[in-house]
């Protein structure tokens, strides 16, 4: 299930009636917005309100089976309910969502663009057994000793309960690798 979190600032003096809006969607709105929601796909959404010193924001997060077509169903659907619901966004947000309509349709890259990076968990490899990390303050060089390269890994009694070396019915300890920061000092260790 794919998700977004979507954050619009509140106008100043809107607050009241940003509540006011989410009670009609959740009261005398319900069956129309269930109604739209079912339509664009969405399974899920939260409305949330959140102060911060430069004023009121909206927090909304939706989940959908293809959160680019319900946001794009969103800004041109012709439902009564959607409508009104882009007249709020304007009047709450100051978001005037027509002027999306751009996006409907996904663009492709422009050509003189320089991907510099870019990851994605291979489908042969189940989320649940990707290595958890933590962050541990690196030691210093005097606790290293000749590790090299940055490296370190426990052994002998340092690293296993008991005093154990590894394999003796003791669990290898985690290996971890200095991202090479000197200045916040810190690694990220497998667990």
């Amino acid at each position: 299930m794919a998700g977004i979190v979507l954050t619009f600032p509140i106008i100043k003096g809107k607050v009241e009636a940003w509540r006011r809006f989410c009670q009609e969607i959740s009261g005398s709105r319900r069956v129309m917005y269930e109604a739209s929601r079912l339509l664009l796909g969405i399974t899920r959404e939260r409305l949330a309100l959140v102060e911060t010193a430069f004023g009121s924001a909206a927090v909304t997060t939706l989940e959908a089976h293809d959160v680019g077509r319900a946001l794009s169903q969103i800004i041109a659907s012709d439902l009564p309910f959607d409508r009104w619901y882009r007249a709020q966004m304007l009047e709450l947000h100051g978001v005037n969502l027509d002027g999306y309509e751009a996006f409907l349709h996904p663009a492709p890259p422009p050509e003189n663009q320089e991907l510099l990076f870019e990851w994605t968990l291979p489908e042969t490899i189940p989320a649940s057994s990707v290595p958890q990390f933590t962050s541990t303050t690196e030691p210093s060089p005097s606790d290293v000793g000749s590790g090299g390269g940055g490296e370190s890994a426990t052994n002998g009694d340092q690293g296993t309960p008991g005093g154990g070396q590894p394999g003796e019915g003791q669990p290898p300890q985690p290996r971890s690798r200095s991202l090479g920061h000197s200045a916040d000092r810190h690694r990220l260790a497998l667990t």
